[in-house]
């Protein structure tokens, strides 16, 4: 039957396709509407409640299209079911259409961020596009973001070094309107003088907090070695940001914010008939700008320092606008031309190994490398994919295998894209940056492992195994990143951007699987020359090192690594040491993607598989995706702990993945008689799950405990099997314990004091709620591996683990053969006793110092598990965090007190907490109090209005359900929900919960817990 479904279909399209191109408009009406199945029965609320808000009253534009909305350009891919438009004026409109889910979200990318900043106005990019929220002409301060949130739009917008995108996500009806409000916002910016003042002023804020971490500052000065003559190695100008001038945001508006440099990119349950009207009258009448035939010069000239210096001469461009119209009334402009991408030839270092370092009082050693790539050919894209797999992705990354023993924290790679090839007409440029830190004496043992790293990669092939786990890891990267509407959305705007067609970013795991070893060697090679280097190096005084100079540092790594200066000659090649090869394995998928995307099955509701006298058990099944994520979790853990044994739950939890005795063998996954178990170790633990396209999650929450398994369909059980494995059979040998001790101890120190826990304990104090989560480094120093037995016997051992499985999956399989056999218990013991934590009779609060941060929290102790009063403290954080609420209004917006201000609600079983957090300089921390006792009185005197009622309550089932389309959040969202005495079909019926929340329902939860009097304080200053 769905056969012939699918040709009606294509018979439709085909038949639409025939139709005259300006009779669109008309002829999408006549489209049969594709009429996706509701997740859930729809339900007339059984009282309408007068007090729920309006939606936002502003009228979508509804006047003549004009001449710049005609339509030139069309096209349909009916294997994604994806229409391709462009208007007259420039602008490219992509529609997806995927019915899954009632939602859509849209994107608008343009094509412009630091990297076409002119020169005098560093940091002007990002400045306009926070200007774009706060204020248009026809919508003053950051209406235009809350009639979004009204809508229940989830909103963010970011700027890259090439791009800048605004995103939302909201429910599929509400796109038209949608769409309206981000016409005027993109398209009629009001450019308040004092507005510009007061964000540059936030910007410069939070700059200056950035650039005291000394790793943002490593990477900067290594991209200014490596890049000479590129924007990119422009130091931050960081005081010039609080005078940019009003001109200079204008003239980067107008330059770049023209719609031939834009892309619409919608995907989601939208028929894109129903809105290509709607763009084309709001977008239409965006002014057509015709750039000069003559493009922008650019010259490269000597400085009095011999550094290259990059100067632009810009030939003014010409905008004709085709008709005016009440949203676009203000007359004609001049616009300067964008600078190009400098080319490869520009941004040449002397072919020449560049080294600096910086000497300074710290404990550890800090390491920076940028490899440089000219000239990218597109064909070596995705082998350079695969290559940075191999290097820095997952535990087993080359990265975090060669360095563990000498590194006190895990290596990072880092691509920053300088100039990409657009439809052709150049080619790529990238910076690769390596970033670790060292224990002193083992730093030039790790710079020496790294170059040696490099060196092999050039001239050996990477075994099968080694290119079967980058692989499976990108494809399953790939499938989460789909799994987020808005992000499909900008994704395929980027692809359209960068490559000329959104197709290519469809075939992103068809090109990753083609890559071979040969082809990895081959680019590797090729672009990681030591002429291509740039070393940073950041060490504590004294240390004896190598080299001091560019030219030493170059002698000592071609004396100690014999051919690294030289190309690789082809054919000689050799192979390296094998990895073991798992074997992957199979899972039917539709073979015609258009019939999976019509007509794809609803995802099932959660069934309770429960195991007789055994574990708690439940399944969803989604086929939306090739991915499933299966969460196995214990009552207690944390709740159980005290100050002395602080951190115990977290390191036994990382020390039972260092080693197993395993009842399977890892060839070939066949059963083992008991007493022959194999032993695995942790190396080979992480192999069998990266191969697998798995990721092991770990989980330590205050109620509960456990492990997410995150993993493509087709190997779910056989990663479910070595996660039995690492919780049944743990060894706990004393290496492995010192192993895991070493990592959360360097993480403690990373990390340093978080204000939000500081507000917990101050809330607390011993109580188990107010310790810390990694536990306290004396604490986690002084824990043995025979406490670890101990305490999981005491916890695991005594419990039948909950399961939760959600994803492409037949669930009931995986309960029934794996999880009902392999966990068995002599005793359980169900008895659980906890102390009632309760609020402080007066305010307390806890400091610590930090070198790179100030940030306050201020907290409240919220209900004792009271289901109905967690969803009014959802729509309360939506009332007081995010654009255009009141904390960020008031602190980010009408003042500059705090360059970032929050809300965040954490449910807990005993008692939950309410926090608002800031980052701020400490010159504002007392202000910044002031307008926070405001702020949360206002919240128990005064009733909310309907807008605000409207934006908590839309933003928070618009939020919850962009979440949880993600497997692993569902997972989380429905233990947590388990561990709350709850079930977790409630998460699925948030929305009608949430939707019952009145305005008397949330100043009655505020006068009841927002008492000043009983508030707990974290802070973190800079000493």
């Amino acid at each position: 039957m769905r056969k012939w479904i699918t040709i009606a279909m294509l018979l439709v399209v085909g038949l639409w396709w025939l139709h005259p191109m300006s009779g669109l408009a008309q002829s999408g009406r006549q489209r049969p509407a594709i009429r996706p199945r509701p997740t859930e029965p729809e339900k007339q609320p059984a009282e309408k409640t007068p007090e729920k808000a309006p939606e936002p009253s502003a009228e979508p534009n509804t006047g003549a299209i004009a001449a710049g909305g005609q339509i030139v350009k069309r096209a349909f891919d009916p294997k994604t079911a994806t229409m391709r438009f462009l208007l007259k004026n420039g602008l490219t409109v992509l529609v997806r259409e995927k019915y899954a889910r009632p939602m859509v979200a849209i994107a608008a990318y343009v094509k412009a961020g630091r990297l076409n900043e002119p020169e005098g106005s560093w940091g002007v990019a990002q400045l306009v596009q926070r200007l774009l929220l706060h204020g248009t002409t026809r919508r003053p301060k950051t209406q235009a973001v809350r009639e979004l949130r009204m809508l229940g739009g989830v909103f963010d917008a970011h700027t890259a070094d090439d791009h800048t995108v605004y995103r939302v996500a909201l429910p599929a009806e509400k796109a038209r309107q949608a769409l309206d409000i981000l016409a005027d916002m993109l398209q009629q910016p009001a450019f308040d003088p004092e507005t510009i003042k007061r964000q540059a002023e936030l910007l410069w804020q939070e700059y200056d907090a950035r650039q005291n971490d000394l790793a943002t500052q490593a990477s900067s000065a290594v991209a200014a070695l490596a890049m000479p003559g590129h924007p990119i190695a422009r130091m931050p100008a960081i005081e010039s940001l609080r005078a940019i001038p009003v001109e200079a945001a204008v003239a980067f508006y107008q330059t770049h914010y023209r719609p031939g440099n834009v892309i619409l990119s919608l995907v989601g349950a939208v028929n894109p008939f129903t809105v290509i009207e709607p763009i084309q009258r709001g977008y239409g009448a965006w002014p057509i700008v015709e750039l000069s035939p003559q493009p922008a010069e650019h010259r490269l000239q000597k400085s009095q320092g011999g550094e290259q210096k990059a100067e632009t001469t810009a030939q003014e461009t010409r905008v004709s606008r085709q008709e005016s119209s009440p949203m676009n009334p203000q007359p004609a402009i001049q616009l300067a031309a964008p600078p190009r991408p400098q080319s490869e030839e520009q941004t040449a270092t002397g072919n020449q190994l560049r080294y600096d370092r910086k000497e300074m009082a710290i404990d550890q050693a800090l390491l920076t490398v940028g490899y440089r790539l000219d000239a990218i050919e597109p064909s070596d894209r995705a082998a350079l994919d695969v290559l940075a797999a191999v290097l820095g992705l997952g535990q087993m990354s080359q990265l975090q295998h060669e360095l563990q023993s000498v590194l006190s924290a895990p290596a990072t790679l880092t691509r920053l894209t300088l100039s990409r090839a657009i439809t052709g007409e150049s080619r790529a440029i990238e910076l690769w940056l390596f970033q670790c830190w060292a224990p002193p004496r083992q730093f030039n043992a790790a710079e020496l492992a790294f170059f040696n790293l490099i060196q092999r990669l050039r001239r050996e092939f990477i075994s099968p195994g080694q290119l079967q786990r980058a692989q499976s890891l990108l494809e399953r990267q790939f499938y989460d990143r789909r799994a987020m509407l808005h992000d499909e959305a900008a994704e395929l705007a980027q692809a359209e951007a960068v490559m000329g067609e959104y197709q290519e970013a469809d075939r992103f795991v068809e090109r990753i699987r083609s890559v071979t070893a040969e082809q990895v060697q081959r680019v590797a090679a090729k672009y990681f020359m030591l002429t291509n280097v740039a070393i940073y190096e950041v060490l504590p005084p004294g240390l004896s090192a190598p080299g001091t100079t560019a030219e030493s540092i170059a002698n000592w790594l071609t004396k100690q690594i014999p051919g690294i200066d030289k190309p690789v000659e082809a054919g000689r090649a050799a192979s390296s040491p094998a990895m073991p090869f798992i074997r992957q394995g199979q899972r039917a998928r539709p073979t015609d993607e258009t019939e999976a995307m019509l007509f794809s099955l609803q995802p099932e509701p959660i069934r309770n598989y429960s195991v007789l006298r055994g574990s708690r058990a439940y399944v969803r099944e989604d086929r939306a995706r090739p991915t499933v994520a299966i969460g196995l979790f214990f009552q207690g853990g944390r709740l159980f702990e005290e100050a002395a044994n602080n951190g115990i739950t977290e390191l036994m939890l990382r020390a039972m993945a260092r080693g197993v005795k395993s009842k399977w063998n890892p060839e070939t996954g066949a059963p083992i008689e008991r007493g022959d178990e194999v032993a695995v170790s942790g190396d080979m633990l992480a192999i069998q799950l990266e191969q697998l396209g798995a990721e092991l999650h770990i989980v330590n929450e205050a109620d509960f405990f456990g492990f997410i398994l995150n993993v493509l369909s087709r190997n779910q059980e056989q990663a479910l099997r070595t996660l039995v494995d690492i919780i049944e059979r743990p060894t706990f040998e004393e290496a492995n314990v010192n192993h895991a001790r070493a990592a959360l101890l360097s993480e403690i120190r990373r990390r340093g004091p978080q204000p939000r826990q500081l507000a917990w304990q101050a809330l607390l104090g011993s109580h188990p709620y107010g310790l810390p989560r990694l536990g306290q480094a004396q604490v986690v120093q002084a824990l043995t591996a025979q406490q670890l037995r101990a305490w999981r016997e005491r916890t695991i051992g005594q419990q039948f683990p909950i399961a939760i499985i959600v994803g492409d999956t037949d669930g009931s399989i995986l309960v029934s053969n794996v999880i009902g056999r392999e966990f068995r218990r002599q005793e359980t013991d169900r008895t659980f006793r906890a102390v009632i934590p309760s609020p402080p009779a007066q305010p307390r609060e806890q400091a610590q110092a930090d070198n790179t941060l100030s940030a306050l929290t201020v907290g409240f102790l919220a209900p004792q598990n009271k289901m109905d009063e967690h969803d009014v403290f959802d729509v309360i954080q939506q009332l007081m965090s995010g654009a255009g609420s009141r904390l960020t209004d008031q602190l980010c917006g009408e003042s500059t007190l705090a360059y970032h201000a929050e809300a965040i609600y954490e449910p807990r079983l005993l008692s939950g907490g309410f926090f608002a957090s800031l980052l701020l300089r400490p010159e504002h921390d007392a202000p910044a109090r002031d307008v926070l006792e405001r702020e949360f009185n206002r919240l128990v005197a005064e009733p909310i209005g309907d807008d605000e009622l409207a934006l908590g309550v839309n933003s928070a089932v618009s939020a919850h359900a962009v979440r949880l389309d993600q497997h692993v959040a569902r997972v989380l969202a429905y233990t947590r929900r388990i561990f709350l005495n709850g079930q977790p079909a409630d998460v699925d019926a948030y929305s009608e919960r949430v939707r019952a929340v009145t305005k008397e329902k949330i100043r009655a939860v505020a006068g009841q817990y927002f008492k000043w009097t009983q508030r707990g304080v974290g802070v973190v200053r800079k000493p």
